[in-house]
Order: C-alpha cells, then structure tokens, then sequence
C-alpha cells in the first residue's frame, strides 16, 4: 500500500489531488496514506483558507529545496507528489514560455522543481517523485465534472473563473475555500468520472499516469 507526501500551493489544490488518488486507488486500498507536508494542516486551516498569505508557488520551491524537509518526507513515506500549476509562468520571476505545447510546459516545470532539489536525493529518490503539474490549474482539471459543453471541457484559461460561472449557473456556491472544494470534488471520487476528467486534460492524465500501480500479493 503506497504512502504519499504531498506538497502543494494551497488547501485546495491538497483537496483536489487527495481526491484523484482516492478514485484511482478505489477498490484497492482501504486507508489511503496522505501526510500534508505543505501547507501543513491543522485546526486553523479551514478558517485560513481563503487568504493569500500562506502555502503558493514559492513555498513548494522553497520546500523542495531544504534537502532535511526532503529526507523526512521521504523517509515516512513511499512517494512524494510535488503539486504546482502551470499559471505559475506569467511571473516575472519564472523564465519558462507559458505558450509552449503542454507537455513542453510539464517538463520545463518539472525541471524547475528538480533544479531546487538536492542532486544527492535526485540520485537517490527521482523515482520516488511525482509531479502534479496542472495546465494551467487544479480547477481546470474540474472543469469537466460540472458540463459538457465542448468549449468548456478543455479550458485551461482562468478556469477558476469559468467552474465559478458553471457552478453558479447550475445555481451551486464557489468559493476557493476548503468547505467548498470538498464538496465540489465529491464526483471526482467516482472512478468513473475520474477516467471522463482524464480524456479531457492531458496534465491530468499525465499526473494519473504516474501513480504507482498496486501488486497484487495474491498472484
């Protein structure tokens, strides 16, 4: 039974990957292992959930690279998932082409990640590292849950702005709040609508697609 570490942007972001591994590993795990390593979970977050002052794009970089944050994690868990969304390449800071093909901007992201990371633990534990880079972000990756309609399936533009105008349309509440995505990614829980997501988003076909196959003892 795999354990994962998961270091994101934010609660919500911690909500909706905890509920791709849920659906993926359904029928086959009975009590998935998830230890947020960033940001941290406590009693305050929820209430916390909705300001811009903690977790984001710095903090999973800066994460990455204090290696002792790294070896813990590693050492208390089989794997690592490294969540940052591609939107992360309009900063000025950020030298990476936000126009490049998807899968040029996953490995660039990716690259970046790993320029941060001890080369001792890249030699070491490279696979034992997932990525969950999402085009252009997490919402995106929702967007197919809440309507078929074919120029919203495949958004990855302001996708948090077009789940919050398809959730309220359907007469729903959005809010980027731990409450709220809870419940928002309820359907992903459903290996079913998992698989409808993936043929929709390559990013998040691409981050499902990495995650470690269950053995089965009995063969």
């Amino acid at each position: 039974m795999p354990s994962f570490a998961l270091i994101s942007e934010g609660i919500t972001d911690q909500v909706v990957i905890e509920s791709i591994l849920d659906s993926f590993y359904k029928g086959e795990v009975d009590d998935l292992s998830v230890a947020y390593i960033q940001p941290t979970r406590d009693a305050t977050d929820v209430s916390r959930q909705d300001r811009e002052d903690f977790g984001g794009w710095e903090q999973v970089l800066e994460h990455c690279s204090i290696a002792e944050h790294m070896y813990e994690a590693l050492a208390l868990n089989d794997y690592i998932i490294i969540q940052i969304d591609s939107d992360i390449c309009w900063h000025p800071a950020i030298k990476i082409d936000p126009g490049l093909q998807w899968n040029e901007l996953v490995e660039a992201i990716q690259n970046l990640i790993l320029s941060r990371i001890d080369p001792a633990i890249i030699a070491s534990h490279q696979e034992q590292l997932i990525f969950a880079i999402a085009i252009h972000s997490t919402e995106c990756w929702l967007i197919p849950l809440y309507t078929k309609v074919l120029g919203e399936l495949n958004r990855v533009n302001d996708c948090e702005g077009l789940l919050g105008c398809i959730i309220r349309r359907n007469n729903g509440v959005f809010k980027k709040e731990y409450r709220i995505f809870k419940d928002l990614v309820r359907p992903l829980r459903k290996k079913k609508n998992l698989l409808a997501a993936l043929s929709s988003s390559p990013s998040l076909n691409n981050f499902v697609s990495k995650l470690p196959v269950v053995k089965d003892e009995s063969a």
